[in-house]
């Protein structure tokens, strides 16, 4: 991906520091031909002296386009880092981000602003044709009462007031599955997420394009069309990104769907949160119930609740597909959820004492806990080069009379009363006291 440089100066400024200049180069996530615009992504590194408590980031450039709201030329943005910490922890910023919003003239509009709980923008029916600049400063505080923000980030876009014949209502809109604004999916680095976009047509043009701004990385499908006899006809695409670990921390995707009228839907942002934490399935039993239905058992590092996507468990032997759910589908009858176990219940299960059975789980069996959860990481039998290897042999007894025991021969493979050390010393335990392949996990490299 080719490094752009877009002139500017970019600087630290702090009051007992000397100025420093930083490298301001990015890299185009977004684009459009059309209406010739580009967004882009850029990091770089500052090391602050010993004993600094706070310090600004400076940007300035020009130009601003023409505006009906302003005679600037030159545009600037300035942010508050401050190092203090709170609880001993340093803060960290807001991090927000907006895309060019497109509102037809004499038509009302709400924007909110993503990172925020509560900032709304409203967009009057009075405004004129042409272009506006919006600029606002996000700030975070240490409590609800203080009045002194940790840090304040600018964000800055621009508003296109524009003409049309048509009624409010004829332009795209947003339809389900589509994720609702300020929505947040949480993702473990290596993996990959995925959600959809759907939207309706207006009632006089056709959709040509998904707008959005975006991480690195992040793809979106080619548009597909669904001809909707229910009502408008219906087009969409799937968004799939896989972060690297130098992206762990928050993100913001903005998205709006354009018609062939150049008129666009309202502008929905989704919440990204990438962290190294994922919910791990670390124990397992499969045996026969009470009520004569085999009960499959997972335990997971974290505590954990059902997934609202499809994802699936599924029981091999001998390298057979033998039984197959999709956990999103299970009734409470079916599932018990308890902090970080579920106990699934198989009806129809054609399993038999005796057998060594593999289980395998997707990606996303389990979600952790809100405000904004991450999927559990996938369980399958794999070869090198896979993203995520892990599984285990599980024994089903042999008759109810057996006794424990831990060797394979004997029982389930169930380990409910053994300690519960750190992931890292529970994969020892697995290897040493239950003599199955242990529950390990390999990123593709």
């Amino acid at each position: 991906m080719v490094s752009i440089d877009p002139g500017g100066t970019l600087k630290i400024v702090c009051s007992n520091c000397s100025t420093t200049y930083l490298s301001k180069s990015y890299r185009c996530t977004d684009y459009s031909e059309v209406e010739d615009w580009q967004t882009g992504i850029g990091s770089t590194t500052f090391t602050a002296d010993p004993g600094m408590e706070d310090f600004y980031i400076s940007y300035d450039n020009c130009c601003w386009i023409t505006l009906n709201n302003g005679g600037w030329t030159r545009y600037d943005a300035l942010a508050h880092v401050d190092l203090n910490p709170y609880n001993g922890v340093i803060n960290s910023s807001p991090n927000t981000s907006m895309s060019t919003i497109r509102v037809q003239h004499g038509c009302s509009q709400e924007l909110h602003i993503p990172g925020t709980e509560t900032c709304v923008l409203a967009l009057g029916s009075s405004l004129s044709i042409g272009w506006y600049a919006v600029t606002i400063n996000v700030e975070d505080f240490a409590s609800a009462s203080s009045t002194t923000p940790k840090s304040s980030v600018p964000l800055q876009f621009l508003i296109q007031v524009y003409y049309s014949p048509d009624p409010c209502s004829d332009k795209p809109s947003f339809v389900a599955p589509t994720p609702e604004d300020g929505a947040c999916y949480g993702i473990a680095p290596g993996m990959e997420l995925s959600f959809p976009i759907r939207a309706a047509r207006g009632i006089t043009a056709e959709i040509v394009l998904f707008q959005k701004v975006s991480p690195s990385n992040l793809e979106t499908s080619a548009i597909s069309y669904f001809n909707n006899s229910a009502g408008p006809d219906e087009y969409f695409t799937t968004v799939t990104w896989t972060p690297t670990e130098s992206q762990i921390g928050r993100h913001v995707v903005c998205f709006s769907a354009l018609d062939e009228n150049s008129r666009t839907s309202p502008t929905r942002c989704v919440n990204l949160r990438v962290e190294d934490d994922a919910p791990t399935a670390i124990r397992a039993s499969l045996d026969p119930s009470e009520s004569d239905l085999w009960r499959l058992e997972l335990m997971f590092s974290h505590n954990v609740s059902l997934p609202t996507s499809s994802a699936f468990v599924r029981i091999y032997l001998n390298g057979s597909l033998v039984y197959s759910v999709d956990v999103s589908l299970l009734s409470n009858a079916s599932l018990i959820a308890k902090e970080d176990t579920f106990q699934i219940f198989l009806p129809s299960a054609n399993l038999t004492m005796g057998q060594s059975y593999y289980v395998m789980l997707d990606g996303g069996v389990a979600v952790g806990p809100e405000p904004c959860p991450i999927s559990s990481k996938a369980m399958v039998i794999g070869t090198k080069g896979e993203k995520y290897r892990q599984s285990w042999i599980l024994n089903t007894r042999m008759n109810e009379s057996s006794e424990p025991s831990c060797v394979q021969s004997a029982r389930n493979v169930y380990m409910r009363d053994m300690p519960r050390p750190r992931k890292e010393q529970r994969i020892e335990h697995v290897e040493q006291y239950a003599h199955i392949e242990s529950p390990t996990y390999r990123k593709s490299r």
